[in-house]
């Protein structure tokens, strides 16, 4: 139960993490069979000794979750507010005395995903991805899922001439040669669209797909994690990762199992057929 409630609370799935645990809490009955009701005060979240489950979990975890709507709803203004609030490290500039981030650099990232969105935590990375994603909801002419529907007035048309200039601004502060270059040429992509009276059918329709919300909400996400001091990844995403490697790792190496262990197939592509159910003779009454 801890893994599954370390889950739901990783990925801000709070609303079935609370029913979870209303559902898995031990009820006490009376001589009567009838259940005792838990005092007001403690609420469903008396038995967080067993569920390592608290309100400021919880609570944490809301917040993230308002944030990675917001994102996914197109409104990234209104999530930057929210991350400037609740959680300003994640967008802080770094100090000079800032530990560089242990995981992936921005150009491996980039390198590896058809999205120019890095899996680093580096403030810089995030608050330019966040502002490219803010650049191309001001230029769609079509509502997606989650949105309103957006027109391409004179008023939006100058906002997005300010937001590209701050898009260039924000680029002088990524200081990598390399990462620059990248960024550089996807605020090039991004700005043709403003070429496009529909980008939505244009060449450069990705930039505005549900799949790139949902990959800056992501990032955003495992960024405040970090930033919280807890891990990107929840416990068993991080339990199947390491049992895989360790089975890779135990079949390269030919080490034989211990008589009794079951163990995954060598190559899971590669199954062997089920044999086809034998079939059942029907009676002549039965029989339409």
């Amino acid at each position: 139960r801890s893994l599954v409630m370390d889950y739901l609370c990783h990925h801000c799935y709070t609303r079935t993490a609370v029913a979870s645990v209303k559902d898995s809490m031990v009820r006490h009955l009376d001589a009567d069979g009838d259940e005792i009701l838990q005092p007001k005060d403690k609420g469903i979240l008396a038995d967080q000794d067993v569920l390592e489950l608290s309100k400021e979990t919880l609570r944490e975890a809301e917040l993230r979750n308002r944030i990675r709507v917001k994102i996914l709803f197109g409104e990234v203004d209104d999530a930057i507010d929210l991350l400037n609030e609740h959680f300003p490290s994640v967008l802080a500039p770094p100090t000079p005395s800032s530990k560089p981030s242990s995981y992936p650099s921005a150009l491996e990232a980039m390198n590896s995903s058809k999205h120019l969105i890095p899996t680093t935590t580096d403030p810089r990375h995030l608050i330019l991805n966040l502002r490219i994603l803010g650049f191309t909801e001001l230029c769609r002419a079509q509502p997606l899922v989650y949105s309103s529907p957006s027109l391409r007035t004179t008023e939006i048309n100058i906002k997005l001439i300010q937001q590209g200039q701050k898009l260039y601004a924000l680029l002088e502060q990524i200081h990598n040669p390399a990462e620059r270059e990248l960024y550089a040429q996807e605020l090039v992509n991004v700005g043709a669209l403003l070429a496009y009276p529909q980008p939505e059918n244009s060449p450069l329709a990705r930039y505005l797909s549900m799949e790139r919300r949902e990959a800056v909400a992501e990032q955003i996400n495992k960024a405040i994690l970090v930033q919280t001091g807890q891990s990107p990844t929840s416990k068993i995403e991080n339990m199947t990762r390491y049992t895989t490697v360790l089975w890779a790792l135990a079949n390269e190496m030919k080490i034989k199992a211990r008589p009794g262990m079951v163990l995954p197939p060598v190559n899971p592509t590669q199954r062997t057929p089920t044999p086809p159910m034998p079939t059942k003779q029907v009676p002549e009454g039965d029989q339409v």
